[in-house]
């Protein structure tokens, strides 16, 4: 586990998992195939896959996504 003075926390797992944990309460986890994955304070949700893909679900329940190839989808 690792402490930061700005009071940051990390934990990195043996298997290569990490998890992050910011002041302003957000949480990010990576994968360790380099998947990541966000939580932030709002209750939105983060998710950005190796391949490129990004999606965000929002806490309306809107959720966009933008893939590698630039196309994007909202619904």
């Amino acid at each position: 586990m690792y402490y930061f003075t700005n009071g940051q926390t990390e934990v990195h797992y043996t298997d290569g998992l990490k998890e992050i944990s910011f002041t302003d309460g957000t949480v990010k986890i990576i994968h360790p195939n380099g998947d990541e994955h966000s939580i932030f304070p709002d209750g939105t949700v983060q998710k950005i896959l190796s391949g490129g893909t990004k999606s965000v679900e929002h806490p309306s329940g809107q959720k966009d996504t933008l893939y590698a190839d630039g196309m994007k989808e909202r619904r």
